[in-house]
């Protein structure tokens, strides 16, 4: 806003007097609603505020239609679930913005069995213009078996989600060491040991990859631990997501077990920029928070992604963020690295690096024509580089 305030209730009000609307902010945990939706949720001033959360009030009293962190549940829930019919239609829409922004392949972390439905109904009929790797949460796990496909090349069934802690921003990440600015609080895990055994061991037995969130480094230690005593069937790759606050002795061990690593390049700039990391972890902690380039030259393989919708889409922007990384330079990539994290090493992470990722004699014929070589341009322009062609198993989409 040119104000430099937030939206409230009023600006909403007057824009859009009787529907229900929620704005939420790009780069916080917070949203501006109109009266419709405090009405549909029976959010009033006498309300009580959730745990962790806060519901802003004028100087009389009177709430201005901003919440935070988690009171924007209270309207949150209040949505109803889109159909299938409005899904598929959201769905084509965002195939054609993946292909606009250039990917050929993408790894899908559903949220809802409606969307194992909707994802098997587009791929029959021929509305999947790219390569899906479904991932499911672990709940969905025992559902996974009436998932089929007549062509595991475009789309899979390929692992499985384990959250073993939280995140950063909320303090909910699991620590060796209590927050900086939080003396009694490490964060929470998820799981015992013997749990994240069990689930682990009904993951592999299904044929899948475990994918294990671990944020923090009690929780990247953990499943570390339950990793290595796991059995590693067919040559299966163990895919931690975030690996974020690491330590020399972790890092020892994620290079031993050949673990491959996952991270939003966009979400590492944010923890620092956004989130106050620093303050959370303390300096010598936080120079352990994505140690990107530490991991690359141990000769740990890391793929990109971008975390859509919470971060922007573009991979180019999340090259650019890597090369240009604001904090702990010494973490900054070069620009082929970078490049070689959103390709051959993120075909590497679902063990698809026979298959893609680079272009080679008798691989997929996916390709991405960009206007300009990365390397070629000023670091802090890669995410206006023009996407000029698209093609996937050998039909140009763009």
């Amino acid at each position: 806003m040119k104000e430099k305030r937030f939206l409230t209730l009023h600006d909403l009000d007057k824009a859009v007097p009787n529907n229900p609307v929620i704005l939420y902010h790009e780069a916080a945990y917070l949203c501006a609603v109109n009266s419709p939706a405090l009405a549909k949720a029976q959010v009033t001033k006498q309300t009580p505020i959730p745990d962790g959360g806060a519901i802003d009030k004028d100087p009389v009293g009177e709430l201005t239609g901003i919440l935070r962190d988690s009171a924007t549940n209270l309207v949150w829930q209040k949505v109803p679930e889109p159909s299938l019919g409005e899904l598929a239609e959201a769905t084509a829409a965002a195939c054609k913005e993946l292909v606009k922004a250039g990917l050929t392949s993408v790894h899908w972390i559903i949220l809802s069995e409606i969307e194992l439905t909707l994802i098997q109904r587009l791929h029959r009929e021929g509305k999947l213009p790219l390569r899906v790797n479904v991932i499911v949460p672990q709940e969905f796990l025992k559902k996974a078996s009436s998932f089929h496909t007549n062509d595991p090349l475009m789309l899979r069934l390929g692992g499985v989600f384990i959250a073993t802690d939280g995140y950063l921003d909320s303090k909910t990440a699991a620590l060796e060491q209590p927050y900086s600015d939080d003396s009694l609080n490490s964060g929470k895990l998820c799981f015992t040991e013997e749990a994240l055994t069990a689930l682990v061991g009904e993951v592999l037995a299904a044929g899948y990859q475990p994918v294990i969130h671990a944020m923090g480094d009690r929780a990247v230690g953990l499943a570390l631990q339950v990793i290595e005593q796991a059995p590693k069937p067919n040559g299966m790759r163990f895919r931690l997501e975030q690996a974020a606050i690491l330590n020399s002795q972790l890092l020892t061990q994620l290079k031993r077990l050949g673990i491959v690593v996952t991270v939003q390049p966009k979400v590492v700039t944010t923890e620092f920029t956004v989130w106050s990391a620093t303050q959370h972890l303390g300096e010598e902690r936080a120079k352990w928070l994505h140690p990107l380039k530490t991991l690359l030259d141990a000769g740990v393989k890391v793929g990109g992604g971008s975390d859509c919708p919470m971060e922007p889409l573009s991979p180019l922007l999340g090259m650019q963020e890597l090369v240009e990384r604001p904090c702990f330079v010494e973490q900054r990539l070069r620009i082929e690295e970078a490049l070689k994290m959103y390709t051959l090493d993120a075909a590497y992470v679902s063990g698809e690096e026979g298959l893609k990722g680079s272009i080679e004699e008798g691989k997929l014929a996916d390709l991405t024509v960009l206007a300009s070589a990365p390397e070629k341009v000023q670091s802090n322009r890669i995410k206006d580089i023009g996407v000029e062609m698209v093609i996937v198993d050998g039909k140009v989409l763009r």
